[in-house]
């Protein structure tokens, strides 16, 4: 009986035993569940503050466009042609800026459903430049705003060509946008054995310290005006961000009121060991 009593208690033990560790088991799995919906919440919650602000970027350049065009319609006679080319002027901005917006909402989208391609490679860095340089020559040059580079010809950057031309890109629109006329803009790079920096560098209005902290934040996207009145969308350094981030590298800013901005990126200059996904 001493016995049964005894094997059966010890049987009681291990099932007690299994059972508290089955419990800690759920109770972990139940925090990683709490973590992860409290996340996505976070997510939604943000995402839908985002779209809110674009739905409200968006709102804007159309109203303009639908509004103008509309006075051109009831008013073409009235109008003389000075005041037919500021308004037709005035349009073309507004499409403009809903379409720079579309074309960057668009590319993030993609991102965040990964349909966009990323096929890094070996790149010389001043062949792109200089080819970015070339699609916003008229934007600079309208502003009479003088880019030039400090860059090795033998700078290499391992990355997805249309991603860091995008980037590079908009960083260099922005540059021009919020330079003053007869401005300057450098793009330089500094490099390791590994790492390369590459920086954009105006001597513009600059940003104040505590907006400094709001870029590249989906949840508090910050935009001005630029010193042409252009209109920004707040999406393009959101966008940087996300392409840099699928490099596994940096992107910081340095700015100081009416001294300038520094935009600098940080990515790897070979493909080995790099674990991409």
């Amino acid at each position: 009986i001493l016995m049964l009593l005894y094997r059966e208690q010890k049987a009681k033990n291990k099932a007690l035993n299994s059972l508290s560790i089955q419990n800690k088991k759920i109770l972990a799995m139940h925090d990683v569940l709490e973590e992860q919906r409290d996340n996505l919440d976070k997510l939604n919650a943000t995402k839908d503050k985002f779209f809110s602000i674009i739905a409200h970027d968006l709102k804007n350049p159309f109203g303009s466009i639908s509004g103008l065009s509309e006075q051109m319609v009831e008013n073409f006679d009235e109008f003389d042609d000075d005041m037919k080319r500021k308004v037709m002027n005035t349009i073309h901005k507004a499409a403009k800026q809903a379409l720079d917006l579309l074309e960057n909402l668009l590319q993030w989208a993609r991102s965040q459903t990964g349909r966009l391609n990323f096929e890094p490679k070996d790149i010389k860095l001043n062949e792109l430049v200089k080819r970015i340089i070339s699609l916003v020559e008229v934007q600079a040059m309208n502003k009479d705003i003088t880019i030039s580079t400090q860059l090795d010809d033998d700078d290499e950057v391992f990355a997805d060509t249309d991603m860091l031309e995008t980037t590079i890109r908009n960083l260099l629109s922005n540059a021009i946008k919020y330079t003053n006329p007869s401005g300057t803009i450098k793009i330089t790079s500094n490099s390791t054995d590994e790492k390369i920096q590459i920086s954009v560098i105006d001597d513009g209005v600059g940003i104040a310290e505590e907006n400094l902290n709001k870029l590249f934040k989906i949840n508090s996207k910050f935009s001005s005006d630029g010193t042409a009145s252009e209109k920004g969308t707040g999406l393009g350094l959101i966008l940087c961000k996300e392409y840099v981030d699928r490099h596994q590298g940096e992107i910081y800013a340095k700015s100081k009121l009416d001294k300038g901005s520094k935009f600098t990126l940080v990515l790897k200059k070979h493909g080995v060991n790099l674990h991409l996904d």
